[in-house]
């Protein structure tokens, strides 16, 4: 028969865990904070803007959410990454360059604003309704293409930082 008991010292090593893990992806961790600062940044950005503005993300809002409609789940999750394309190449060329890891940060920040502004937008134009289509079209995808980008900025400013050095 076997025995399990949990001890005391279950919390810390769960501490000691996370705090591994933070001591471990330091670059990772200023990453996802800069991704973060994006969104937040994106969704003050909406409150900001003027009525020409409005327009124009109506309608490039409205476009995709037809063409969303007509397609299945999985070729909506496919548009969804797809998206990230311009994020990933302007990474993988500034990890070619001898200084682009001074500018990588800006690729997770230029990411998380769209999620603001789009995540904001569908809030204030389409209440609850845009809540939920945020939450089962887009945010699974965002969430996938988040962490691709966050992976391969990672990677650009390790070698973009060899490379200079």
């Amino acid at each position: 028969m076997y025995e399990v008991s949990i001890n005391g010292d279950f919390g810390k090593s769960k501490k000691n865990t996370v705090k591994n893990f933070f001591s471990q992806n330091k670059l990772l961790v200023f990453l996802s904070i800069c991704l973060l600062c994006g969104i937040f940044c994106g969704s003050m950005l909406v409150k900001f803007a003027d009525k020409s503005t409005w327009q124009f993300i109506n309608i490039l809002f409205s476009n995709d959410v037809r063409e969303r409609a007509t397609k299945t789940l999985l070729e909506s999750f496919i548009g969804s990454l797809s998206s990230t394309f311009v994020f990933i190449f302007a990474s993988f060329f500034m990890g070619l360059s001898m200084y682009g890891f001074i500018f990588v940060p800006f690729i997770p920040f230029a990411y998380g604003v769209c999620i603001g502004m789009s995540e904001v937008y569908l809030y204030l134009s389409h209440g609850l309704k845009g809540l939920l289509l945020y939450s089962f079209i887009f945010l699974p995808g965002i969430f996938v293409s988040s962490m691709a980008i966050l992976l391969m900025t990672k990677e650009a400013t390790s070698m973009s930082s060899s490379l200079s050095s």
